[in-house]
């Protein structure tokens, strides 16, 4: 399975990630303060 982060609409990450890593990089953009965080599973 592969896991994309969206922040406010916009993807953030250039590639697909692990659920791990994304939840990660999930964790710190709400950690910035933003509040429209959204981990995505891709279906490739």
């Amino acid at each position: 399975m592969f896991y994309t982060v969206w922040v406010g609409g916009v993807e953030s990450a250039d590639y697909y990630l692990t659920k791990t890593m994304a939840e990660h990089i999930a964790n710190n953009w709400r950690k910035m303060g933003y509040t429209d965080v959204v981990v995505e599973k891709v279906v490739i």
